[in-house]
């Protein structure tokens, strides 16, 4: 069969195509690149796991030291600042004075304050603790098991009285060891 032509006497051909364009290209690495992950899937779920426990390792590392410098650099300008102003003749020191817990006047001793009255203070304050962790035992046992232990500060604990009842209370625990002092518990009875 002999080719037709058309009524413009030319042969029928197509008609160049134009490269496909820049959305066309993207859309096309994009299938690619969903076609691969497809038939890859787990592969690609743990190498991005992997990518991204790299990049937040690496990038909370990189956060941690601008915020360390910042701090220890600020601090340094305040020492700074506070030991030219105390070089200064005549100048006078402006700041909070801290002192002994011996030494603040009328605050009762924990160690003033009967171990049955600080319990009774303990009993009432701990079933506001929203952890529910401030479970108080019998006095026997609480005697034994937290106002003898040998790491409660005693020295460091805190009562606040209203006539004979404890009102307010901080009981502390210190490990000279490691430097560290917290608190056992914290409490103002609800009354």
């Amino acid at each position: 069969m002999a080719s037709r032509k058309n009524r413009s006497r030319k042969a029928n051909r197509k008609s160049p195509q134009l490269p496909p364009g820049l959305g066309e290209r993207l859309r096309q690495r994009l299938e690619g690149l969903f076609a691969w992950f497809h038939a890859r899937r787990w592969v690609a779920i743990v190498v991005g796991a992997l990518l991204l426990f790299g990049g937040s390792l690496a990038g909370g590392y990189w956060l941690a030291e601008r915020l360390e410098g910042t701090d220890s650099d600020r601090l340094a300008r305040d020492t700074l600042e506070e030991m030219k102003r105390g070089s200064a003749p005549g100048s006078v020191t402006v700041g909070p004075k801290y002192a002994r817990i011996e030494d603040l006047p009328d605050l009762p001793k924990y160690t003033e304050v009967e171990p049955g009255q600080l319990w009774e203070a303990s009993r009432a304050v701990s079933g506001d603790d929203p952890s529910g962790l401030s479970g108080i035992p019998p006095y026997d046992e609480w005697l034994a098991v937290e106002w003898q232990h040998p790491d409660h500060a005693l020295d460091l604990s805190v009562a606040l009285l209203d006539g004979d009842t404890v009102a307010s209370f901080v009981s502390t625990t210190a490990d000279t060891d490691r430097g560290v002092v917290w608190s056992n518990l914290t409490g103002t009875r609800p009354e």
